[in-house]
């Protein structure tokens, strides 16, 4: 029951976000492959955050994921981190392959393109004695189960702290342009005891290649560099990044841990 109300207020909170945006994002069409694209100046985005059950999960999460996509029909859906339970009690590989599948295929199966971040608990159960991984062996690996989705546009990323550091830019309705940028960022499930312990935070390097990343798609953008919206997400955060008037910083909310600040 407590991972259903999270699962339920996460949805409601991403809902009410992108409910305050003066437009809604998605792609032009559903085809696996294709660039991101308004539609007649739309796109909408659904995000699923802290789904968190295993390979056998609740009916009702499993109900209220499916509902949330049929009644929101959404272009794009965004997975923000504990997209699975990661450990439980005598977990295998093929256990935590099976609890990716629920959630992979109830988005595949819709043809709804997606893309995911790792939460601080995704990983735990391929990280355990009984299967050793290390925490960047268990995200590569749960990566690839996603990637094998047709429809999933996550991707590793450049070589930094983390995995999955990259971008995805959604195109005009005429498809000649960058309107909208789509950031997802590692933001680490822990940090090292020598650092004071605790939740874990997006790291310099991370923020270079943000920066570098943002400054290109500025120059790209030229003569109107301000043209570019954003949002970035990093383990359950929706951060809204305006680059033009359309998207008063008023209308975004960000509740990041201290070291993340620097962002």
């Amino acid at each position: 029951m407590k991972t259903l109300r999270n699962a339920l207020t996460a949805l409601l909170t991403a809902l009410l976000i992108l409910g305050t945006l003066p437009f809604t994002a998605l792609a032009a069409d559903k085809t696996a492959g294709t660039p991101l694209q308004f539609k007649n100046g739309k796109f909408k985005i659904l995000i699923l955050a802290d789904i968190q059950d295993t390979n056998t999960p609740q009916q009702a999460t499993v109900d209220l994921m499916n509902n949330a996509i049929d009644q929101t029909k959404p272009d794009f859906i965004a997975l923000t981190g504990d997209n699975i339970a990661g450990w439980w009690k005598g977990v295998t590989p093929e256990e935590t392959k099976a609890a990716v599948d629920i959630v992979g295929k109830a988005i595949n199966d819709r043809k709804i393109p997606f893309a995911l971040v790792f939460g601080n608990h995704d990983h735990e159960g391929l990280c355990d004695e009984q299967n050793g991984m290390t925490e960047e062996q268990a995200k590569k690996q749960l990566m690839a189960w996603f990637q094998a989705y047709e429809y999933c546009m996550a991707v590793d990323g450049e070589e930094m702290t983390g995995v999955g550091n990259y971008n995805l830019p959604i195109l005009n309705t005429a498809g000649n342009k960058t309107v909208f940028n789509l950031w997802f960022m590692d933001s680490n499930p822990y940090t090292d005891e020598s650092e004071g312990g605790g939740y874990g935070y997006v790291h310099k390097d991370q923020i270079d290649w943000y920066e570098r990343t943002s400054n290109a798609l500025k120059t790209a953008a030229s003569p109107s560099p301000l043209c570019c919206a954003s949002i970035l997400w990093c383990r359950r955060f929706t951060i809204c990044l305006p680059k033009c008037p359309r998207v008063p910083k008023a209308r975004c909310e960000a509740t990041p841990t201290t070291p993340n600040s620097i962002m």
